[in-house]
């Protein structure tokens, strides 16, 4: 499934609010962050409960990029297991 581009403050507020709801019980765990000058990576594990009551973990990782304080583009990528 693709995944969808958000631009703006508002618009990534919305998304990143829309996620959250959709996963109530959702979280991060085993984050490990990396930033080198103005790149910078995020690897981590989501874990949520699915609609059967299963706790599911998804593995994945967020890559960066930096104009000064500001994130100017962010792609995240996830495992699917088969």
């Amino acid at each position: 499934r693709l995944g969808k581009t958000y631009l703006g403050k508002e618009e990534i507020r919305k998304g990143a609010k829309a996620f959250f709801e959709r996963f109530l019980d959702g979280r991060f765990e085993n984050l490990k962050v990396v930033v080198a000058g103005d790149i910078g990576s995020f690897e981590w594990d989501f874990v949520a409960t699915d609609a059967s009551g299963k706790s599911v973990t998804t593995a994945g990782c967020d890559l960066l990029a930096f104009r000064g304080d500001k994130v100017v583009l962010k792609n995240a990528f996830r495992k699917v297991k088969s």
